[in-house]
């Protein structure tokens, strides 16, 4: 399998003493791939590529490519894993902490209630019905009765586990928010790439 050059295509540079060049790739298989070059000793001491992701409904998506300046400082917010380095992961934990670590104490407590009225998993609503999609997607299997233990056991544990969401929850709406401003601020300093 070998990877053959497709095509390329440059652009000037922001300082228009040379290009910016995108070169095109291909192998056996057909799968693409392309590669970005300064090719300015000037703007290559002053800027780094940056790619940016888009994902939008009926399957379009795409990636951007931008410049920004080497030495623009990187987020040094807030940040969870700072604080809680335990990612929450419902195939790493037991089901009960994976709660704990997911639902507040007032969604659970309102999915307990709920799971000991209901009878039927398609009966069951907000968060319970979330809990029991968990469940059956990470287990292929949501019984009332077993929702139910692990949500009583969850409820009854809460305040044990440290990293509870209660306690995680405050962390994550400010790092949204500081992460938030700060990429609104670095949107104005990324110079797009046409190619």
């Amino acid at each position: 399998m070998s990877w053959e050059e497709t095509g390329t295509r440059s652009i000037p540079c922001p300082c228009g003493k040379g290009v910016i060049t995108r070169t095109d790739y291909m192998d056996d298989w057909n799968r693409s791939e392309e590669k970005y070059s300064i090719e300015c000793p000037e703007c290559r001491a002053k800027y780094k590529f940056v790619s940016q992701s888009y994902y939008k409904h009926a399957g379009d998506s795409g990636t951007v490519h931008y410049l920004l300046a080497v030495n623009y400082p990187t987020y040094n917010g807030p940040c969870l894993t700072d604080v809680f380095p335990r990612v929450v992961n419902i195939y790493q934990m037991p089901f009960e902490e994976y709660l704990i670590r997911t639902y507040t104490s007032d969604d659970l407590r309102d999915a307990l209630s709920e799971l000991q009225k209901e009878t039927a998993v398609s009966r069951l609503t907000g968060v319970a019905a979330k809990i029991a999609q968990k469940h059956k997607k990470a287990f292929h299997t949501a019984k009332i009765s077993t929702l139910r233990a692990y949500a009583e056991s969850a409820y009854a544990k809460y305040n044990e586990i440290s990293d509870n969401k209660d306690c995680r929850l405050p962390i994550e709406q400010k790092e949204q928010k500081e992460r938030a401003a700060y990429e609104a601020e670095r949107r104005k300093h990324l110079i797009h790439i046409p190619l």
